[in-house]
């Protein structure tokens, strides 16, 4: 949001707002005659960064302050469609309202992020059908084969004689997520 001083003229059944750049806002007011005054406009930027290719540094830190992953810290910004599902939703509500050079914190809730844990993305699994499950490593993260071969990620929770226990869900569901985004290029 951005804030202007402007000047309002006032005539009978509502006002026209004036900024300092002369443009022209209808607003709601009724004043019997016309008069000219200060006022303070807070506007909302109607720039969109949706559907444009941009490139943005950030930093991101849980609530504790712990940095989980930075461009900044790479030295490389991360170039992505704005608004076009390639990124979590609250980094991308973020970046579509930016201005390039600027700079923006945002804490993100679980649901604007990675999402709440899904329990179906729990599965278990006979251990018979699980090549090698003697050696998995209870906690770490390993990867399974999806339907058209790309690899996913799962943490091996549990491994018994009988089943293995692969949870599915992003690492930082359920985690709420904080980032300072700079918006360094807007590349088309």
């Amino acid at each position: 949001m951005r804030r202007e001083l402007i000047y309002c003229l006032k005539p009978l059944g509502g006002f026209f707002a004036i900024d300092v750049t002369f443009r022209i806002s209808i607003c709601l007011g009724v004043l019997s005659r016309y008069t000219i005054q200060y006022c303070l406009f807070l506007e909302r930027n109607k720039m969109s960064n949706e559907g444009k290719r941009v490139r943005a540094h950030y930093v991101g830190t849980f609530d504790d302050g712990t940095v989980f992953d930075s461009s900044v810290e790479r030295g490389e910004p991360l170039e992505f469609v704005c608004m076009a599902g390639q990124m979590i939703s609250g980094f991308d509500k973020a970046v579509n309202e930016m201005e390039v050079g600027e700079t923006k914190k945002v804490h993100l809730p679980a649901a604007e992020a990675y999402g709440e844990p899904n329990p179906e993305l729990v599965q278990t699994i006979p251990t018979s059908n699980v090549p090698g499950a003697e050696e998995l490593p209870v906690g770490q993260t390993v990867y399974l084969q999806g339907p058209g071969g790309q690899p996913l990620p799962a943490k091996v929770v549990e491994v018994t004689k009988e089943h293995v226990i692969f949870d599915l869900n992003h690492e930082m569901a359920g985690k709420d997520l904080n980032f300072e985004i700079t918006l360094v290029e807007i590349v088309d």
